[in-house]
Order: structure tokens, then sequence, then C-alpha cells
């Protein structure tokens, strides 16, 4: 076998591959260029998510007739001169790649108008699958930049049809969309899908809080009232390191919502700080397997972080982790105690509102009275039977058995489960040593296990997010240990779970009674038997005292 050079047109589509694998990719590096020129107003249009025609207008400085030749050409750029620029980066691209990659997957052309000497110029170029086909001066006048796509991956059709559902791409798409509108207030967005009408997205006034006011024009566009209702802010800064977090304190169980994280503007991926949010505010107001809408921006100096990571940017490297991930988990605690104090607020002036004389001695009376009486039930409750949730309802006594409960939640769950795991911030020692299938085998259920060949120790690393709640990783660990003890023989599936004894899903009853209040179960006869006064008094009579 003979080893030589590949030629350009071929490197280029093969590096189209890193850095545009999809429209929504492609639409992110276009409107990071335009960002870049310093454009106020950007205009896109799509038809077929991107994949018939991408069109974006901007009003930035242009490109000059000379140097659009050289705008397509690979690892051109104007943000670096030498490898240290990389890391003292505040614009968006720089590996000056996007435009040569698009070019060499598609139908392009480019019109750009440039101010030199207070006369515009401008210029037009044409490309398709890489090779130029007409590079022209324009005599017309105009402003900023357009650019079209047409037909991508028209040449590469293996890559093509790779490309995910509709739903899927234009998902993503307004995924990219919406970052920019949140980081760029100070830019007007105008986007279409088709031939529907544009959605227009205005310039924030400099004195409101731009990135709350942008946070609420796009849930507002979405219809979520009840998360604009709902969404608080707090803000942190600790040794030059900025953070400031919009979040919903409703949550929702459905996929549709927002959860962003920015890192000087730029749009990130960070499992560990979005655990970390998903673990504080699911103790907080999230219920269990649920969550919320969040807007998180974190500002640094670029020195403190590696952007230079992924191809597509999103995935980043801080020089001080220990400071990002503490500082989310601390920001989260400012919320809580901020959320107290506007609550007891809310409670005295609703009090005083509503209290048009002080109560007399013997309605004081009467309260302490329904107060003790209250506190006793309380106790009677936290002294439960370790398989049993008692309830008093008017005057009857319920049993709810926690353990079928359970193990109903947990099977209706994993019947509408998506695959969507929740990484541990600290893995979990499990105190049994599963076998190498029964690992594999776990994974489909969302439970991710590692072995630690240094200490020749298993350690549960990622749990379904609807189990984050379900009490603490001991539990979730005792768990696994029964269905790893019961299911030595047989194939794992959510069916094990009714196989396990009840001792196993003994878990804190308010557990119990969160799952039995905010959640639609179905047949909760079956879980419930309730002893009235009468009931009580036949067993008494039918015993032999």
């Amino acid at each position: 076998m003979k080893i030589k050079l590949l030629d350009e047109h071929l490197i280029n589509q093969i590096k189209a591959g890193e850095v545009i694998e999809s429209p929504s990719a492609m639409l992110k590096e276009l409107i990071e260029n335009a960002i870049d020129a310093g454009s106020t107003s950007i205009q896109i249009s799509l038809k077929n998510n991107g994949i018939e025609l991408l069109e974006i207008k901007d009003n930035g400085e242009g490109i000059s007739y000379d140097e659009l030749p050289l705008a397509f050409s690979r690892h051109a750029t104007s943000k670096i001169e030498n490898f240290g620029d990389i890391y003292n980066i505040y614009s968006y691209g720089f590996r000056g790649e996007a435009l040569a990659s698009i070019a060499s997957v598609s139908k392009v052309s480019c019109i750009s108008f440039v101010k030199a000497n207070q006369k515009l110029s401008g210029g037009k170029i044409e490309f398709e699958g890489g090779q130029l086909l007409s590079h022209s001066v324009l005599s017309r006048q105009g402003v900023g930049t357009l650019i079209s796509v047409k037909d991508l991956f028209y040449n590469t059709p293996a890559r093509k049809k790779f490309l995910k559902s509709s739903r899927v791409i234009k998902n993503s798409i307004l995924k990219v969309l919406y970052s920019f509108i949140l980081t760029r207030s100070d830019i007007k967005f105008q986007f279409s899908f088709d031939d529907d009408r544009p959605i227009i997205f205005d310039i924030i006034e400099k004195n409101e809080d731009s990135c709350l006011a942008r946070c609420r024009q796009l849930l507002s566009y979405q219809n979520k009232s009840s998360s604009v209702m709902k969404l608080q802010s707090t803000q942190f800064h600790h040794q030059q390191h900025d953070f400031k977090l919009y979040i919903s304190t409703k949550s929702v169980r459905s996929n549709s919502r927002n959860q962003y994280m920015f890192v000087n503007n730029r749009l990130v991926e960070d499992k560990k700080l979005k655990a970390i949010i998903q673990r504080k505010m699911t103790n907080f107001t999230w219920e269990p397997g649920t969550s919320g809408d969040y807007f998180y921006f974190i500002n640094l100096p670029a020195k403190f972080l590696d952007p230079n990571v992924h191809p597509s940017k999103t995935i980043i490297k801080f020089v001080f982790p220990e400071i990002v991930e503490s500082a989310t988990s601390h920001i989260i605690d400012l919320l809580k105690k901020e959320h107290k104090v506007r609550e007891t607020e809310n409670r005295v002036f609703t009090d005083n509102a509503n209290r048009s004389e002080p109560p007399t001695s013997e309605q004081s009376e009467i309260r302490n009275n329904i107060a003790n009486k209250y506190f006793e039930l309380r106790e009677n409750q936290t002294i439960s039977h370790k398989k049993y949730l008692f309830l008093f309802n008017e005057g009857n006594i319920q049993l709810l058995h926690k353990p079928n409960l359970i193990k109903s939640f947990i099977h209706g769950k994993y019947l509408e489960f998506n695959g969507e795991t929740l990484p541990l911030i600290i893995g979990q020692k499990l105190n049994f040593s599963p076998t190498r299938d029964f690992c594999e085998n776990i994974e489909d259920l969302g439970f991710i296990i590692e072995l630690n060949e240094k200490t020749n120790s298993y350690f549960l690393k990622e749990i379904p997010i609807f189990f984050n709640d379900i009490g603490s990783t001991d539990v979730i660990v005792e768990i696994l240990k029964g269905i790893f003890l019961k299911s030595k023989d047989s194939k794992i599936s959510i069916n094990i779970f009714n196989q396990i004894e009840d001792e196993v899903f003994c878990i804190n009853d308010y557990l119990a009674k969160k799952i039995w209040t905010n959640n639609n179960i179905s047949q909760k006869e079956n879980f419930i038997r309730t002893l009235t006064d009468k009931k009580v008094d036949q067993f008494f009579n039918e015993s032999t005292l």
C-alpha cells in the first residue's frame, strides 16, 4: 500500500465533518463571524432547516474585494498571530476554518461591502463544492455582508444521510439562535423558517438588566408565563470570576426547557456544573425527576480557560475548576437564602394585611391547642413503621405502603425514560463487587459503574436523572445491590424492581409523601388502606381481652 498526500479539496471536506457537522453548527459559525464584524443587526432565513438554504445578512464591517478569497481559505484569521494569542481571545471565531469548510460541502455565494476612504466598495464571490466559480467587483452600494449557503452536503451524500430528523435539527438550530440572543442583547436578531413570519428580538436598552430582560423575552416568546414569574436571579464574585444565575424555581416534567450555560458569552457544556445545579435545585424547589429553566453566565479572564479543546468550542477547560464548581453550589445557596427572606416578608405582609384586630386570649388558646394537636400528629408520622407511612385524614388513619408505591413510581418513570442521566460529582463506592456483565447490563437502566483498578473498588458514577431525589446515594447503592443479588441468573429489566424485597425500598417518609402528592399515580387504592373508627372498634371487639 502506497502512502500519498490528500489533495486540498478532500482535506477541506474531511475538515468540514469536524467543524460543520450539522446545519446548526454552520449557523453558529456564521453568526459568530457576523458578531465579530461588529454587527448590530443580523437577519437569518432558513429553508428546510438550512439544508436547502441558509441566508444570513449583517450590517458589520464587511470584507473587502481583495480579501474575499482569503476569507474562504483554511486557517485564515484576523484574531491570532502567535500561539499565545489563543489564550487571550474574547471574540468568537479564531481558527479560520469555518468558511472554507462550508464552501467545500455546499454552494456558497458571499456579497460584502466595506467602507474605505468614506466610499463603499464591495465584492462578490461564489464557490461550489470548494471550487471557485467567480470573483467580481460590485459597483452598487450596500452595507455589511450577505452569505447564502445552498444544498448543504450535496457533494457528500454519506454525511447528509446521517443527518438527524427535522425536529431534532430544528431544535438544535433554535438552541444556537437562542444562545446568541441571550448573550447579545445589544444586537437585533431576526430569523424565519421557510415562509413563516419572521421572529424579531429587538435590542435591549442599556439601563435595564439586559441579561434578565433577554431571558424574560425568550420565555415570553415561548409562552412560558409561569417560568417568567418564577424566574429568580442572584450573582457572586470570587477571585476575578463573576457568576450570574437566572433560574426558575418552577420545574417541569417535559424536555421543553431552557438550560443554558455561558462562559465569556460563549455557549458551553459542562456535565459537572449541570449536575451541581440539578442536585441543589432538587433539594430546593424542583420536584424529584424534574428540572427547570436556567440561564447561567460565567465571566472570567481569558487566561483562566482553554477554549482550544474541541472544534465546536462548546467544551472548555477551566484553569481553576474548583473555584467554578464551588461557586456554582454557593450561588444556589445564596438563592435559597434570598428566597426565604422574600417568603418571610410576604408572610408578614399578608398577616398584617389580613389582621384587622389582635386575637383575643381565647382565640390564642384555641390556636395553641390546634398547633399542639398538629405537632402530635407530625410526631406520630415521623415515628412511622419502616414500611408504612401514617396519614391522618378527617379523623381516619391511613396506611400508605411505601415500598409498593416507590416501586410503582420507578416502574412508571422507566416507561418514560429517555436515557438522560445525572453524573455524580463524587462517585459512590459500592459495598458489593458486581460482575462485568452486571455493569454492562445496568447501563441500559441509566446506571454507570466504573472500576477503580488501583483500589480494586467499584464506584457508581451516573444515575438516571429521576433517581436524583430517590434518597441518598447509599439508598441507591442498596437498590443496586438488591438488583444484583436477584439477577445473577437472569437478564436485567425494569421488572426487576418488583422482585426485590420491600426492605430495599424503605425510603424516607418525605419522599413517599412527595411521590404520593405530586405524581399522577394510577390505581392509588393499591397502595393505601383506611382504618376508620368503626374498623378500629371492630378490632377491639373481636379481641379476646
